[in-house]
């Protein structure tokens, strides 16, 4: 489900997405709730039939707790457009880069400990 225009999502429509879509494009976002990253978390498996696999956000930053809920996904996780992560959100996600399918980030955005922290976790 291509969303790229949306600009921003209610926890509601995070919890309808996160239970009914396997992958989904949200390139426009530019905030998450914590609500709302659990909900996407939960995004069911997807297979190589669908265009968009697992969930690209637009985000610019990520909460610690966002970053946890978002470690938890299975599928392909794309956080290009992220800048400003915590080194206790950098841990959540490199404790768990192996569970996904395929994992987008530009480290070079990051703060340079976040960024060392994936790094050193096998992310780049």
């Amino acid at each position: 489900l291509d969303l790229s225009g949306l600009t921003e999502l209610s926890d509601e429509t995070a919890e309808f997405l996160g239970k009914h879509m396997r992958g989904i494009r949200l390139d426009g976002l530019t905030k998450l709730t914590d609500a709302a990253a659990e909900s996407l978390s939960k995004l069911k498996g997807c297979d190589m039939e669908h265009t968009i696999r697992g969930l690209q956000l637009g985000v610019t930053n990520l909460s610690d707790t966002a970053a946890e809920h978002l470690s938890k996904l299975k599928n392909d996780l794309s956080l290009n457009r992220l800048t400003e992560l915590s080194d206790d959100a950098a841990e959540s996600l490199a404790k768990r880069v192996e569970k996904f399918k395929s994992w987008h980030i530009t480290l070079d955005n990051l703060p340079a400990s976040a960024a060392k922290i994936l790094r050193d976790a096998g992310h780049g």
